[in-house]
């Protein structure tokens, strides 16, 4: 697999920041990645890059290019709804803020983020848009779903638009053999980090709400409504963070969230509290930001209920990185204490903790450790996160079952 670099980076001897460096490689380096593995722990992340001349790289400081992109090219076309700040088309990946409109921009995977550029497009326009490209692809219904992938938190502030997300998210699909997936919409938002966590957390969910507010459901609807009437159906899939902005997408302070748009909506790792899912949701108090704040934030994905037919969240005890996060939330508080942590817990994490939450019933959870525990993934591209270190693995265990 190629890999591209993304700013002068040391290569390593192990994946471990203080090893001994092999060389230095320049911005636009292409390196050739064989393996990755988990290594020293650098701004939260601690997957590397093995290379194939043996040396290390932190990860984040390389993009992966999807080069043997193995499909027909009329398979190649995807679409990207870009809800960021927009330039003469240019997307604007430094600036957090998002627009009153959203633009569009039609993809040949694998893309590069310098030649895309958004346009605003009518709801018509949109809906006719993707439906011609599904006709094309598929005109005789065989692959009924258009899924919509809402990707989640960017650690970069640059550089994290990441189009090689949805290239990895459509070969994986798409070249299955029961594959029944005609398009792939991507929606780019502004996740890149904050200066703090909880800043990063209200933002997101601000953003969400003015998607809503300024009406932006519509162009979804009418695209699930003319999907339907060819019995094919619209999805969604949020990933980690992104539940975020889902989660303020649905419960607006005002505008109108549409009902049953979506056949069904996947929670892939949420970074969201797990009482977001519960009848009603909860509203969290941000304790972080200042302790004697009466500031709260509803977190209710509960709503889903109205928005889609089916909600499967899919959650891991043992997922890393969403264990940093609720550490990052929780700050100095200890994690085996429910009273003080127990809403910051996070549902990536912690979905095995809802048996006593009155839940609705089109909410199906899936535990990741019970689906990978007979068949353990052979590479870490697949389960990067499997190979936890034990010290940490017996924090996670802590954190769940305080009376171990």
């Amino acid at each position: 697999m190629r890999g591209i670099v993304l700013d002068r980076i040391n290569l390593r001897e192990r994946a471990d920041v203080n090893s001994r460096v092999l060389d230095i490689y320049e911005k636009n380096t292409i390196v050739e990645v064989v393996a990755t593995k988990p290594g020293v722990d650098l701004d939260q992340e601690d997957l590397w890059y093995q290379l194939k001349n043996g040396g290390f790289l932190w990860s984040s400081g390389v993009r992966i290019h999807m080069e043997d992109f193995d499909l027909p090219e009329k398979e190649r076309e995807q679409f990207m709804i870009c809800y960021r700040q927009t330039k003469d088309g240019v997307i604007r990946e430094d600036l957090k803020s998002v627009p009153a409109k959203l633009s569009f921009a039609k993809l040949s995977l694998p893309s590069h983020i310098e030649n895309i550029r958004a346009e605003e497009w009518s709801v018509k326009g949109f809906v006719n848009n993707v439906m011609s490209s599904v006709h094309e692809v598929d005109p005789q219904v065989k692959r009924k779903h258009v899924f919509i992938y809402i990707p989640g938190y960017q650690l970069q502030l640059l550089n994290s638009l990441r189009t090689d997300l949805l290239s990895s998210f459509t070969l994986s699909y798409m070249t299955h053999p029961q594959n029944s997936i005609a398009k792939v919409l991507f929606f780019s938002w502004p996740s890149q980090s904050g200066p703090k966590r909880e800043t990063v957390d209200d933002r997101s969910v601000a953003a969400g709400e003015s998607f809503t507010a300024n009406g932006m459901f519509d162009y979804l609807e009418k695209l699930s409504i003319e999907l339907k009437k060819e019995n094919r159906c619209l999805n969604l899939v949020a990933h980690s963070f992104g539940h975020q902005l889902l989660n303020g997408m649905i419960n607006p302070k005002s505008g109108t969230v549409p009902q049953k748009i979506f056949e069904n909506v996947f929670l892939m790792a949420p970074d969201i509290s797990y009482l977001s899912v519960q009848i009603n949701g909860a509203l969290i108090k941000n304790t972080i930001k200042n302790p004697g704040s009466s500031d709260t934030i509803l977190y209710d994905l509960s709503k889903l209920n109205t928005l889609a037919n089916n909600i499967h969240v899919f959650h891991d005890k043992y997922d890393f990185l969403l264990y940093s996060s609720t550490v990052r939330f929780a700050g100095d508080k200890d994690l085996r204490d429910l009273s003080e942590t127990g809403q910051y817990r996070n549902l990536g994490n912690h979905g095995n903790m809802l048996k006593q939450q009155p839940i609705h019933d089109n909410f199906h959870f899936i535990d990741v450790e019970n689906e990978v525990k007979n068949n353990p993934a052979g590479d870490l591209w697949d389960y990067p996160f499997r190979a936890l270190k034990a010290r940490f693995e017996r924090d996670i265990n802590d954190m769940q079952d305080p009376t171990n």
